[in-house]
Order: structure tokens, then sequence, then C-alpha cells
């Protein structure tokens, strides 16, 4: 089982690692994809972090993964199936509170935009 502050830090990675993703492909679909992600996903994760400190301790202890260069879209969209089923798998038991299930809602909810934007990749 995860904790609040390992399922954030996998949130704030994806944020990086999208980053550099849409600054090493040469797809455009791909590129825009990941922009919005990335762009969203920052404000997404600061009113999580913000509201469970409201009702936690301060979270510490966060960590990142290496970050990973471009290799194709196949390899962006299991990320993000992964990042998906990872949080899906631990958001009931990490975050209790229905506010903080909604806000995890609104992140699923950019991530499979995510995933039909880059869906429109032509391989």
């Amino acid at each position: 089982m995860a904790t609040e502050v390992e399922l954030i830090s996998i949130l704030h990675q994806s944020h990086t690692q999208s980053k550099v993703w849409h600054n090493q492909t040469d797809s455009f679909a791909v590129h825009e994809a990941l922009g919005t992600y990335y762009d969203e996903i920052v404000d997404l994760v600061d009113k999580l972090v913000e509201s469970t400190q409201g009702v936690s301790p301060r979270l510490i202890g966060y960590q990142t993964k290496q970050i990973m260069d471009y290799v194709d879209c196949a390899t962006v969209i299991l990320f993000f199936k992964g990042l998906f089923d990872y949080i899906e798998m631990e958001r009931k038991t990490v975050f209790p509170y229905s506010f903080q299930q909604n806000q995890i809602d609104t992140i699923q909810e950019l991530i499979t935009q995510t995933l039909y934007r880059l869906s429109l990749n032509k391989y």
C-alpha cells in the first residue's frame, strides 16, 4: 500500500517525465498532448497536496525516479496507462476523504484525456 507522499511523488514525477518527453519527441501530436498534461498537472497536484496537508501532517520524504528518454509514443502510452492503473489501485487507501477522491478524479481525467490525445499520433 502506498503512502500519500509516495503517490504524490509519482504525480510530481509524471510532470517532469512528460516535460522531458515533450521536449524530445518529433511528433506534433505527442508534443501537444504532453504539453497540455504538464501544464495542467502541476496545479492539480498542488491543490491535492495543500488540501491533504489541511487534514494530515506536512508531507515529507518526497522521492523521484530516474527520468527516461523518449523512445516512441507507445512507451509514453504505456507510462500513462501504468500511472492511471497505479492511482486507481492506491487512491482509496491513501486518500480517505471525498474531496481528495474528487481531486484524484480530476487527475485521472487529465491522464485519460492525455491517453486519448496520444492515440491521435500516427505511429
